[in-house]
């Protein structure tokens, strides 16, 4: 099989007869930079056929899948049945799930079923006592209206709402969590509209951003995340190395937002310019990246990953980069991914690079006695999670609804980050050990 052939597999097999094969491959094809549409479909056929539960052991990916035309109408109708099951108690687990997908819906198909929404929505919650006494079904709404709103506004107003906003990040002591939502609807707004030209980005993005970075500079910090939302909507090949050099802000959420617009936005001479850079970055800025390189598949690209490997010392980051390379699905590929296992079997993130491989080869049609084995202790593990959980359910006196909605309202929970706080390389570190930050933490 050539490297095409090889996803398309992965595609096909979404709709395996096997739990744990179809799970596995919702895994992976979901976090793969560019899902083709007939992988929504798959999935959403094999929900209609097995029940939400039934169908993929981890099913909150569907959040990471694209929308075809019919899928926010899926996710209306199930919705609006889990409203008559209401009365029962018998609510739908995924209902969280499925609204975090629709807020990611088409403005098109948005704005022209905004009415629609205004009317079912409301209605939906998370579970019986939601925080703050707010249905996720509102919060939803409010965000689909603000999407709405923002396609209307003309290109000055877009303009001065993202400078407000860049602003008043800035001046927050907390981190603006509220600010930022707005801040992604503006910006998404004006990627659809253009109104930002390359040269206006890539000066957005500029810093300087150094160790000796303070408090006064913090807008910059926010004007160049402003250009990354802007960038990651547009969906066009970046400037490889200033998102790199943003790395140097080590902000957590800018983090996630470098890898995300690299994940959306990088073609394939932005991978061998990242797997040029790799070596000479700071690790929390490889950790990031390993992450990019795992989701981001260009034919091709094997030997550089391969070299990447044999050159990272940190076993977290090689275990992530052996799994890019376990996508490959090659001989040469499967051989460095055993010899991973063999050395580092027992770390603990080797067990899902191992159910990875074993399910493709079966996949693959390369199906072994001991890829058989594997699934079957995959099936008596999964089975022994959940007579533990059944167990754990008993002891809250057989309410069967109790762990769910414990869980539910955990999740729907928000705790509030504090602002960034920015370290200088040859200041004290901040843990207290005496030594400077470069010697310590921030290695």
């Amino acid at each position: 099989m050539d490297y095409f052939e090889i996803e398309k597999a992965r595609v096909r097999a979404l709709g395996h007869e096997d739990f744990h094969i179809r799970s596995q491959m919702l895994s992976t094809v979901s976090h793969a930079a560019r899902v083709p549409e007939k992988a929504t479909r798959i999935v959403l056929e094999q929900i209609d056929r097995y029940g939400w539960q039934g169908a993929y052991e981890y099913s909150h990916q569907i959040t990471r899948l694209p929308h075809t035309p019919e899928s926010p109408e899926w996710v209306m109708a199930i919705l609006a049945s889990d409203l008559q099951q209401e009365a029962t108690g018998d609510r739908l687990p995924g209902e969280f799930h499925l609204l975090v997908w629709l807020e990611k819906a088409p403005v098109e198909w948005l704005v022209a079923n905004i009415e629609r929404l205004r009317t079912a929505l409301p209605e939906v919650t998370v579970s019986s006592k939601h925080p703050k006494g707010v249905g996720r079904g509102t919060q939803f709404l409010r965000f689909a209206e603000s999407r709405v709103a923002a396609d209307t506004l003309g290109e000055w107003e877009l303009r001065e709402g993202i400078n407000r906003l860049v602003s008043a990040c800035a001046g927050r002591d907390e981190y603006p969590s509220k600010e930022i939502e707005e801040l992604k609807v503006l910006c998404e707004a004006a990627a659809r509209r253009g109104v930002f030209t390359d040269g206006e980005l890539k000066a957005m993005l500029e810093g300087p951003f150094d160790d000796d970075m303070r408090e006064s500079d913090f807008e910059l910090g926010y004007r160049a995340n402003a250009a990354l939302m802007v960038l990651r909507e547009r969906g066009e090949p970046a400037p490889i190395e200033a998102l790199v050099n943003l790395f140097d802000l080590d902000w957590d959420w800018t983090n996630e937002l470098i890898a995300e617009t690299l994940e959306r936005t990088v073609d394939e001479a932005g991978v061998a310019r990242i797997l040029e850079l790799y070596p000479t970055l700071e690790w929390h800025a490889r950790i990031f990246l390993t992450g990019v390189l795992e989701a981001v598949r260009f034919p091709g690209f094997e030997e550089d990953f391969q070299k990447a490997y044999r050159g990272e010392k940190d076993i977290m980051l090689n275990t992530t980069i052996a799994m890019a390379i376990a996508l490959y699905g090659t001989d040469g590929a499967l051989e460095t991914v055993r010899q991973h296992l063999r050395k580092h079997g027992d770390y603990s993130e080797s067990g899902p690079l191992r159910d990875l491989v074993f399910c493709q080869e079966i996949v693959l049609g390369r199906g072994t006695a001991a890829a058989a084995r594997h699934l079957g202790r995959m099936e008596r593990e999964m089975k022994r999670q959940s007579e533990a959980m059944g167990a754990l359910g008993g002891m809250f006196g057989g309410t069967a609804g109790l762990l769910d909605e414990l869980i539910e309202e955990s999740a729907a929970l928000r705790i509030p980050e504090r602002r960034p706080t920015i370290v200088g390389r040859n200041e004290p570190c901040p843990c207290g050990s005496g030594k400077k930050y470069k010697k310590c933490c921030g290695r």
